[in-house]
């Protein structure tokens, strides 16, 4: 007995001082003798719950509450491990339980409201929080807790006012720094969120996010100072495990391997994936359901529209869930009718939508957000469905072992390229991308006066978001407008440090400012009757043009594109190429110059090329949407027969 104790005492000592391991090597050690000792399978437990190894956490603990249920703690340590495991239902019980004994326990109340936010109860989360802040107003955790339920609910400023206090109470606390960062972002104050993120840095190089979410908000000012030394550094962070989150490593690199590999440490990080046995369901008809946030005025459901419209509905079902902080509009309700039903889940926590799909029959579940902003793929690791599959919203791999395929073509992931995503490929037979048959492209009549264009130039343009803009691409610009005298180029860039900083940079080049153009946000169709006043469209790189590519191409505006290795450098080249236009696609930086250059110098070259663009575009299967439907219908149909 003196030994046990002797033994124990040595062992808490150790897990005191956090060598876990070897406290836990004595705590078995002690286990094999006392199997049913409660304070032993207490301190195993926590340590292992401190290990991260949460199912053997939930093992001891469990057994040291048969002979100590009164114990408050291993009901809060338990509450813990399920919720580390994502069984939030189990978890909220074990913080109920903890707190029916203990109504002043101020972790459990914490816990509980991280809990009721991720199984979206947001109002019983906050109640649960400010009660932890009113039993202890120094609880720095809490504040960035009710942080991130006021976030989730949209209202950003109280969740900023609620990270601001928790900072107050603790300069140090990284988590709330980062999520201020991320809110200073969603409000566009991108000078805001860099200052956060290089407070966190200054406290921890290595912390989870940092980097690259700085990287971000520099590149949405434009801000391109040492931006090779992060680009570097992210890499170095991915092959580390360090986690950079997955939408931003698509601007930064052209390596299909790390922006995998960045994936999957991000979805290791945060989600587990559930076990799951395929279900044979007995429906008359396939059941397909698409899950978004953009079920509104946002690119994918411009792109897809015409898709949801065209399905066909004698062969199969069609449901959307929907999610997400956008306002509704008109777009939103009219493609409601599309679907047998069209469910909203913003309040429906991931495991409840997995049964609502479960009891429906979904047999496949696209998932049209990916790692994009207000996402759900938490949804797909419960397993809404047999057949999951990553399109459209996020161009790259997801990383996630719970998502079975991604849809593509073959130009935007070669065969020889698969094994460089974690889901099998599905291919469709042509581009890749839904469009509409139609746009709507305004009847103004508008002068290039109208956007300060000069009438005797040649007009270069690039209409993508100015955060895809790299020192690289904007340097290469540069040099084609001082190969190209009688150029300018023309650049949506609407944040106003953003704008200095690029004609700073022209300065710096060499480029005087009067030959840079900024534009403004328009509407569609308006912005589709302005592109046809530009003359060349410059692609940005390595993420590249998407829905402003194809809405260049619809005009008959001719582009250029840097092809690279991953999907969202490809993307632009695969609109090309399944259009016989693959001589505007560059394979390296100089050919994608000179062929501008050219371009922008041989106008009788250009003005032939330029009708050839406006008769491929009138004539291209791209805007087919009712043959493109019916391809994917086939991809549907293929894939149930397996």
């Amino acid at each position: 007995m003196n030994n046990l104790k002797k033994n124990l005492h040595e062992a808490k000592k150790l897990h005191q001082n956090g060598y876990l391991v070897s406290a836990i090597n004595i705590y078995l050690k002690i286990i094999n003798v006392e199997k049913d000792n409660p304070e032993v399978n207490f301190y195993l437990g926590t340590a292992y719950l401190q290990s991260k190894a949460y199912k053997n956490s939930i093992k001891y603990l469990e057994k040291s509450l048969k002979n100590r249920s009164s114990n408050p703690m291993i009901y809060n340590n338990l509450g813990i491990a399920f919720k580390e495991l994502h069984e939030l239902e189990k978890a909220e019980e074990y913080f109920n339980a903890a707190l029916k004994i203990k109504n002043d326990f101020v972790e459990a109340y914490n816990n509980q409201g991280i809990v009721l936010r991720k199984l979206k109860n947001f109002d019983k989360s906050l109640k649960y929080l400010k009660k932890a802040i009113q039993l202890n107003p120094g609880y720095f955790e809490a504040y960035n807790n009710i942080g991130n339920t006021f976030k989730d609910l949209g209202n950003r400023s109280e969740a900023i006012n609620n990270y601001k206090k928790a900072i107050e109470l603790n300069p140090n606390y990284l988590d709330a720094h980062l999520n201020a960062g991320m809110t200073y972002e969603d409000l566009k104050q991108y000078n805001d969120a860099k200052k956060k993120y290089l407070e966190i840095l200054r406290i921890n190089p290595k912390f989870n996010f940092a980097t690259g979410k700085l990287l971000h908000s520099k590149m949405n000012l434009c801000d391109w100072k040492n931006y090779d030394e992060y680009t570097k550094t992210i890499e170095k962070c991915v092959k580390e495990r360090i986690v950079t989150d997955p939408f931003i490593i698509l601007s930064t690199s052209d390596n299909q391997l790390i922006q995998k590999k960045n994936s999957e440490n991000y979805v290791d990080k945060i989600y587990v994936s559930k076990k799951f046995n395929i279900l044979k369901y007995m429906n008359n008809l396939p059941k397909i359901a698409y899950f978004s946030p953009d079920f509104s005025n946002h690119p994918v459901l411009y792109l897809m529209k015409n898709t949801f419209e065209n399905h066909n509905r004698k062969e199969f079902d069609f449901y959307a869930f929907s999610f997400g902080l956008k306002n509704k509009d008109e777009s939103h309700y009219k493609i409601k009718k599309y679907f047998k039903k069209f469910i909203y889940i913003d309040e429906i926590s991931d495991k409840e939508v997995a049964k609502i799909c479960k009891n429906l029959g979904i047999d496949i579940a696209i998932d049209l957000c990916g790692h994009t902003a207000e996402n759900r793929m938490g949804l797909f690791a419960e397993r809404v469905a047999n057949h999951q599959i990553n399109y459209l919203g996020f161009p790259g791999t997801s990383g996630a072992k719970f998502m079975d395929y991604i849809l593509a073509d073959k130009y935007i992931i070669p065969e020889a390229e698969k094994t460089n995503y974690t889901e099998k490929v599905l291919y469709l037979p042509n581009c890749y991308q839904s469009n509409p048959s139609k746009d709507k492209i305004s009847k103004k009549n508008y002068k290039k006066e109208d956007f300060k264009l000069p009438n005797n130039k040649f007009i270069y343009c690039s209409f993508n978001n100015h955060n895809k803009i790299t020192p690289i691409i904007f340097k290469s610009w540069m040099r084609i407008l001082k190969n190209v005298n009688n150029s300018v180029i023309w650049l949506y860039v609407t944040n106003e440090i953003a704008k200095k900083n690029i004609l700073l940079e022209a300065r710096e080049c060499g480029v005087a400012s009067n030959r840079i153009i900024f534009s403004s946000n328009m509407e569609h169709d308006e912005h589709l009757k302005r592109l046809k006043l530009a003359d060349l469209f410059l692609d940005t790189f390595p993420y590249n043009a998407h829905t402003t590519g194809r809405d260049a191409f619809r005009v008959g505006l001719p582009m250029i594109t840097l092809s690279g290795n991953t999907f969202a450098s490809r993307v632009l080249s695969s609109i090309l190429s399944s259009n016989n236009l693959k001589e505007l696609i560059a394979n390296d930086l100089k050919n994608y110059e000179n062929l501008a250059a050219e371009l922008g110098k041989n106008k009788e070259k250009y003005l032939k090329l330029r009708r050839k663009f406006e008769e491929r575009s009138k004539n291209s299967e791209l805007f087919d949407n009712v043959k493109f439907t019916k391809n994917l219908e086939n991809v549907y149909k293929n894939l149930l027969k397996n």
